[in-house]
């Protein structure tokens, strides 16, 4: 046992006077394992600089402006990073280890920037979205679908005054529906009787279409709730068929400003708003210039 712990403390000793003989054989002009790993991130966040702004993609001589600055950081030349290059080369295992902490930074400079570590967004300017629809997603239309099936109301004592509310959904109707004016409705009602709509009239053709209707509850009034008509017509006796699908209800706020929002609203007259009915099919229930809000695309 005694010559097993002789032999063991040999080959110890053995392997770290190899390990700094490797060491000492590198040349002064060599930059050692943390001068090359620094020296390799700063050169890939110079050149990611460099090729967002579309400077790597000029001349050599210019770019040279660049990379001097960088060689001058470390107290360099090219020659001495060439000769380190051509080194660690030749001892792969080295540079291999050295290359992985490399990108193991860039990943993690990667997940701070996502965060927005070093350019927090403005709270002022900040949105976050929500999506508040519950209900299914998908509806079938027959000759005995009712119309309130096809309604639908959405409460939520955080809704308030400047959200945005983005209703999207496909649908097709079909060329054999008899149904008169079919639109589609986004109704946002306020406590105060106060009703806000917005419409989009889908065409019976046969082609899916996708809809989109923004609208922004711009009146300084308490938000009682969101709602509207997946399809509404005016006809009692129809013949419809057709589809309905990806149906999504979208809310778009800041929430660093929804206590300074309400406070002003609790401070306003609201007497000035008087309360009103929701628009009958027959009247236009937006203005013209506003219908750029509603977009569709074709879909096959």
């Amino acid at each position: 046992m005694r010559r097993v712990y002789k032999h063991s403390g040999l080959i110890i000793s053995l392997i770290i006077t190899i390990l700094f003989i490797g060491c000492s054989n590198r040349p002064k002009n060599v930059l050692d394992t943390e001068e090359m790993e620094n020296f390799l991130f700063d050169m890939h966040l110079l050149e990611s600089s460099l090729r967002t702004s579309g400077h790597l993609y000029r001349t050599p001589r210019e770019q040279q402006f660049y990379y001097a600055e960088l060689f001058d950081k470390y107290g360099i030349t090219k020659a001495d990073y060439d000769s380190s290059i051509v080194w660690y080369t030749k001892n792969p295992k080295e540079y291999n280890r050295i290359y992985d902490k490399v990108l193991a930074r860039i990943d993690t400079l990667k997940k701070d920037v996502f965060r927005r570590k070093f350019h927090p967004i403005d709270s002022v300017h900040f949105v976050q979205e929500k999506s508040i629809w519950k209900r299914k997603t998908v509806y079938n239309l027959t000759a005995k679908q009712r119309q309130k099936e096809l309604f639908f109301e959405i409460t939520d004592t955080s809704f308030t005054s400047q959200d945005t509310y983005q209703f999207s959904l496909c649908e097709n109707l079909s060329t054999f529906d008899s149904i008169v004016k079919p639109y589609i409705v986004l109704y946002v009602n306020y406590l105060a009787g106060a009703v806000d709509s917005i419409v989009a009239f889908p065409p019976s053709d046969t082609i899916r279409k996708r809809y989109t209707l923004t609208f922004k509850a711009k009146l300084p009034l308490k938000v009682k709730s969101v709602s509207g008509y997946l399809l509404r017509y005016n006809t009692q006796k129809y013949k419809l068929k057709g589809k309905i699908d990806e149906v999504k209800l979208i809310r778009k706020f800041n929430p660093y400003r929804q206590d300074s929002i309400r406070n002003a609203i609790n401070k306003l007259d609201t007497n000035q708003y008087s309360k009103t009915e929701k628009t009958v099919p027959k009247r236009k229930l937006i203005p013209s210039n506003e219908m750029k809000t509603i977009k569709f695309d074709k879909k096959e």
